[in-house]
Parts: C-alpha cells; sequence; structure tokens
C-alpha cells in the first residue's frame, strides 16, 4: 500500500527505511516503484528481515530454545 499511495504519512514512514539504493519516488511508474521493492525485499537476509519486522511493528519475536 506505501507503494501504491506514497502521499500518505503512514507510508511516507514506511518508505523511509528502506534505503535510498532502492531509490522509490513518486513519479516514478508503478511497475518501478514495486521492483524496487521486490530488489529490496529479495536482498534481504533473514536477520534482517526480522530486525525491520520489529522496528516496523514495535514486537518481538519469542526466540526458540
Amino acid at each position: 500500500d506505501a507503494v501504491l499511495n506514497p502521499e500518505k504519512a503512514k507510508s511516507k514512514k514506511i518508505l523511509r527505511l528502506i534505503p535510498e539504493q532502492f531509490s522509490i519516488k513518486s513519479e516514478q511508474s508503478l511497475y518501478s516503484r514495486i521492483q524496487a521493492v521486490v530488489d529490496f525485499i529479495s536482498g534481504m537476509t533473514d536477520l534482517y528481515a526480522v530486525d525491520l519486522y520489529r522496528k516496523m511493528t514495535g514486537m518481538q519475536i519469542p526466540q526458540i530454545r
């Protein structure tokens, strides 16, 4: 939703979490913005994805021992 509606306040916060190298600008085509998100997600490690989830939700994922 953040890519579809980048002008919303929540969308702006989410898009700020994506590094500048993936450059998601509202003047880009929708395809280019979605491709940038896919590139970002495909490059994530598991640990980075969990850390980003925690930042976005403020939730902790219980550790399995």
